[in-house]
């Protein structure tokens, strides 16, 4: 074998090793990503306390009018808890971020993005 049919046969091993190794590794290869955004936004004349959360209780964050805050949940249901008031079934379907409008009605989904 010549030197020159090594080394191409050695610049293939390292193409493929360097496609293959993030989908080995968990990352790329066209998994789906385990958190989703979800971005709020006060749209009271008040202050406002929100948290977002689907598994653990949520760190709540104050608001003040037309704030916006961003947080991360796992694929799936959720609850926003605004002013105290847990108010669950929200879903994240397939979307990367989630827009919920907090008003004073309460929380809302909304496909306005923000």
């Amino acid at each position: 074998m010549s030197i020159r049919r090594v080394m191409q046969s050695l610049a293939v091993l390292a193409l493929v090793f360097a496609v293959a190794s993030p989908a080995l590794a968990g990352g790329g290869g066209g998994g789906s990503k385990s958190k989703v955004n979800v971005r709020t936004k006060n749209f009271t004349q008040d202050v406002v306390s929100v948290g977002v959360a689907n598994k653990n209780p949520p760190a709540n964050r104050t608001l003040n009018p037309s704030g916006v805050s961003q947080f991360k949940v796992n694929k799936g249901s959720f609850a926003v808890n605004q002013d105290g008031a847990v108010t669950p079934g929200f879903t994240t379907g397939n979307a990367k971020t989630v827009y919920v409008a907090l008003t004073d009605f309460g929380p809302e989904p909304t496909s306005t993005k923000f």
